[in-house]
């Protein structure tokens, strides 16, 4: 179990929680701008008695306008404290927040259009910049207890979900592990180093799954993959023809330079990656328990995306 250190300093009034504001509405904008309930969205009062919605296409964006706030939080070890963007569903208290880092050598705007996209569909999202992701200095396990520091601050005893890109999908599964009210993880093509997340896989007793890429340098030949096989439960899916920067959204050279290694169809890997990550999110927060459908066989759209290749077991 990971110790955690939490220096609380002085933070200013709107850099807090995603849950503790007081929303400025009650329902979603009512236009057919972004930000509306795309067609067939389950409505917003229903009785026990009623069916469940059936999963939506999540590739689309969602029914809420999002607000995006770039706050400082003065805690763990990064010199100056920790930057962090929030992104927050407008119109409703989120019932979850998703911790979602970045990978080695990058920052949290390579996750920016993930974020905005999940906190579309009604979770608050919170990317931070980790400290410890340099070439000179790269620590998992430090990242790990700023990222727990930082819950302490944001959360403010809402749920999280915890999720990420290479380095730090592998930072937010240590994270995971030293956060006993977790929701679950999601890996997007996660990177192992020196074993740590093989060795904390068995340690990790809340839903995980991996989106991973093809074998190549950079994810160091689906390294990934043994560490799921190590969490009791876990799931996988490679997503065909994907290299390591499709895990970010948006990327850029400093990325595709080193790390380009498929031919796979842009756009649909990237469908595929938006699709199956936000079904994952909103399965496992509870806002939308029937997107579990996206990821079980037997059921339309993971049998679409089967059927065309888009996808695999590994």
């Amino acid at each position: 179990m990971l110790a955690v250190w939490v220096h609380l300093v002085g933070c200013a009034p709107g850099s807090l929680s995603i849950g503790v504001e007081s929303p400025t509405t009650t329902a979603p904008p009512p236009t057919t701008s972004p930000g509306t309930l795309p067609p067939g969205t389950e409505p917003p009062t229903t009785t026990p008695d009623d069916p469940p919605a059936p999963a939506q296409d999540y590739r689309v964006v969602g029914p809420y306008t999002v607000d995006v706030r770039n706050e400082t939080a003065d805690v763990g070890s990064c010199s100056g404290g920790i930057d962090y963007t929030v992104y927050r569903p407008n119109g409703i208290d989120p019932p979850a927040i998703v911790m979602l880092a970045h990978g080695w050598v990058r920052e949290k705007e390579f996750m920016a259009d993930w974020a905005e996209h999940w906190a579309t569909w009604g979770v608050g999202v919170v990317t931070p910049n980790l400290c410890h992701t340099e070439i000179t200095d790269t620590d998992h396990e430090q990242n790990a207890l700023d990222l727990l520091a930082l819950q302490a601050v944001v959360a403010q005893g809402t749920p999280v979900l915890w999720a990420g890109h290479s380095a730090g999908g592998l930072a937010t599964l240590l994270a995971t592990v030293g956060d006993p009210t977790a929701l679950g993880h999601l890996g997007l093509d996660l990177v192992d180093s020196e074993d740590l997340g093989v060795s904390v896989g068995p340690n990790v007793v809340v839903p995980a799954a991996l989106l991973s890429g093809e074998a190549t340098s950079c994810n160091t030949d689906q390294n990934g993959l043994p560490v799921y096989a190590a969490i009791p439960g876990s799931d996988a899916l490679v997503i065909t023809g994907a290299d390591h920067c499709d895990f970010e959204s948006p990327t850029d050279w400093g990325c595709t330079t080193w790390c380009w290694g498929e031919a796979g169809d842009d756009a649909v890997v990237h469908d595929a990656i938006l699709g199956l990550s936000t079904a994952w999110v909103l399965w496992r927060t509870g806002v939308a328990p029937s997107a579990a459908e996206w990821w079980s066989p037997g059921t339309t759209w993971y049998d679409e995306l089967d059927a065309s290749g888009a996808i695999r077991r590994p």
